[in-house]
């Protein structure tokens, strides 16, 4: 997996969550965060395109009752805002998802 793709993250949770949510979305990955807080992060989609990404985030719009971030990965590790500069020669749609913060 050399590829750049987009996921959605919908929630972070302490606990593991188990309700009807899940089901509807499209892809949906349940990972532990291996930080000291070992939260459960819940991600959906997977996308190859930023533009992709935001457009499924915009199904969810504000009457969800919660912030939906688009979140790129590099080669299946989450790339943060700071790391992804880098990456832009490599991947030229990150510039995209730079430009959009």
């Amino acid at each position: 997996y050399s590829k750049l793709t987009y996921r959605l993250l919908i929630a972070e949770s302490s606990v593991i969550y188990r309700g009807a949510l899940l089901a509807q979305l499209e892809n949906p990955i349940t990972e532990l965060k291996s930080l000291p807080e070992g939260n459960y992060l819940y991600l959906a989609g997977n996308f190859n395109t930023y533009a992709e990404a935001k457009a499924a985030q915009a199904k969810f719009g504000p009457s969800a009752g919660f912030a939906v971030q688009v979140i790129p990965f590099a080669r299946e590790r989450w790339l943060k805002k700071e790391d992804a500069y880098a990456y832009t020669t490599q991947y030229p749609d990150l510039v995209q998802f730079l430009n959009d913060k």
